[in-house]
């Protein structure tokens, strides 16, 4: 039931007549880390959005998260710091870009700038300008630096790598909203989905039958050593999924719970229409990053 919470919604995503299609992504020569790693992202959705719909949102972020990794690696590596430093990423501090206190500077480069349109770019470029006014967060221009992010287009994906990995990590953006480019930019700092935290469900419902069989993983639940929980849940926040992705009809599929909201309390609203950093995930950035730390 759709109901007075979802009247207010601003957009609708798509429509029954406006599905997501999904494709596996090919086999590439390489596609495999160093250490064998398989690295392809494993689904992503077509341009299907028929053009009175509103902002394409088939476009965001589509291989599921397991365990705090997109690609299920884990590192083993004891953090050893104080209780204040502890990296709250995963277990190991290589989990952490580098932070001097001031600055988390993450080393970047973009092979495929010339792919973009100027239009494009400048979404891709708005995200990173966001990033800079509003938290700690510094993507510099890689100069020599083992480890990096490089940002590749790819015309129906947007996906990054979780985490700092170590040596190069992709993370793929179409840049055709600033909003999703910050959402997958904030994927490679180590933020995860605010509705996959382990305390959702006080907060929405989900109607599982209704997301495709293979996207439903994006709605599992992540433990809180996977996904921790610093502050209170924010339905603004840009790592928070809209109310229909990847619905099997273009209804919504989550909305929140209520028996906690009265109806039309909260407005799940799409990523494209939210305006930037949420406090919230300006929070969870210098709680994964805390500047007590060495």
């Amino acid at each position: 039931m759709k109901g007075p919470i979802l009247s207010l919604l601003v957009v609708s995503a798509c429509g029954a007549d406006a599905r997501v299609d999904e494709g596996v992504i090919p086999q590439a020569p390489d596609s495999r880390d160093a250490d064998g790693t398989d690295i392809r992202p494993v689904m992503t959705p077509s341009d299907a959005a028929r053009p009175d719909a509103g902002p394409d949102l088939s476009r965001l972020d589509t291989a599921p998260v397991r365990d705090g990794r997109s690609d299920g690696q884990t590192s083993p590596t004891p953090d050893g710091g104080p209780a204040t430093c502890r990296s709250a990423i995963a277990p190991g501090t290589l989990n952490r870009w580098p932070d001097d206190g001031t600055h988390i500077r993450i080393p970047y480069v973009t092979p495929d700038r010339a792919r973009y349109t100027a239009a494009a770019w400048a979404n891709v470029q708005k995200a990173l300008d966001e990033l800079r006014a509003e938290s700690r967060v510094r993507f510099v221009p890689r100069d020599g630096e083992r480890d990096y992010v490089s940002i590749e287009f790819d015309p129906a994906l947007n996906h990054c790598q979780v985490y700092r990995r170590g040596g190069y990590q992709w993370c793929k953006l179409n840049g055709n909203y600033w909003q999703i480019s910050l959402h997958e930019l904030l994927h490679a700092i180590g933020l995860q989905h605010e509705h996959q935290r382990a305390d959702r469900d006080q907060h929405v419902v989900i109607d599982i039958d209704r997301v495709k069989p293979d996207f439903r993983d994006a709605y599992d639940k992540m433990s809180r050593a996977a996904n921790p929980i610093f502050r209170p849940y924010d339905f603004k926040s840009v790592m928070h999924y809209s109310p229909d992705m990847f619905s099997i009809d273009g209804r919504d599929v989550m909305l929140p719970n209520p028996d906690r909201y009265a109806a039309g309390e909260i407005v799940i609203k799409h990523i494209s229409q939210k305006p930037g950093l949420s406090k919230g995930d300006k929070e969870n950035i210098e709680a994964l990053y805390p500047r007590t730390c060495p």
